[in-house]
């Protein structure tokens, strides 16, 4: 078994040997030797790889859906130019920001673990003022990733509050739509809701209100949808 994995990745023997009975780390590594850069399962992008960032907004609105603009550390030249960054995605239509904390905090070399934890406060702060709320976790493309970050780190406490507003603000939007169809790209939030700091803070305020489940949202369905936002607040 390991001569043949080590045949197949171009890997000695020993390295192979060292991973292979640790189902996570053997993964990840055949993972990072077939489909990554180099690999026979990777295939070189081109500009016309992928659509551009209108035609995918366009087609997540259609889904009723919220555009999101990724940060990944701060430390690409593209977000080290962050402001204006935030400002082209903005521009664009993005309307929440999502964060990797675990790429951020949970790193071994302790000056590496201090600069990424000061980009990770940064960014947040930035999208506070910019009225961008947060949607947080990893992606679950790699084997071992956690289902759930871990809020209660210490070096995550100055964000926490930012991050679960995010939690509540996609819930939020999310239940509402499915409940009576007026989420956030709705015309009656448009219209009732004109700016997205009035949007944030709705859609927030009924993610903490609508318990999780069919209770909530059946709860929520009962409610007239030519109801205000004031209105359905004081419902909930």
């Amino acid at each position: 078994m390991r001569s043949f994995w080590a045949a197949k990745l171009g890997l000695p023997a020993d390295q192979v040997a060292a991973t292979i009975g640790d189902d996570a780390k053997f993964a990840n590594l055949v993972r990072a030797r077939l489909m990554k850069r180099g690999g026979v399962g990777y295939v070189t992008p081109s500009p016309d790889s992928f659509p551009t960032v209108e035609a995918f907004h366009t087609m997540i609105l259609a889904c009723g859906a919220l555009p999101c603009f990724t940060w990944l550390d701060g430390a690409s030249e593209g977000e080290q130019a962050i402001d204006e960054l935030l400002e082209l995605m903005i521009d664009k239509g993005a309307v929440a920001l999502n964060i990797i904390p675990d790429r951020n905090w949970n790193i071994a070399d302790p000056a590496a673990r201090a600069l990424k934890i000061s980009k990770l406060y940064e960014i947040v702060e930035k999208a506070g003022a910019l009225d961008l709320p947060l949607n947080v976790g990893t992606e679950m493309n790699a084997y071992s990733q956690k289902l759930v970050d871990d809020f209660d780190a210490p070096e995550l406490a100055p964000v926490r509050g930012a991050f679960l507003d995010g939690a509540h603000f996609i819930y939020g939007h999310t239940v509402m739509q499915r409940a009576l169809g007026l989420g956030y790209q709705s015309d009656w939030a448009k219209q009732r809701l004109p700016t997205r700091r009035e949007r944030n803070a709705f859609y927030t305020a009924v993610g903490y209100r609508v318990l999780p489940g069919r209770t909530g949202v059946a709860r929520l369905g009962q409610l007239d949808p030519a109801l205000t936002p004031a209105e359905i607040l004081a419902a909930l």
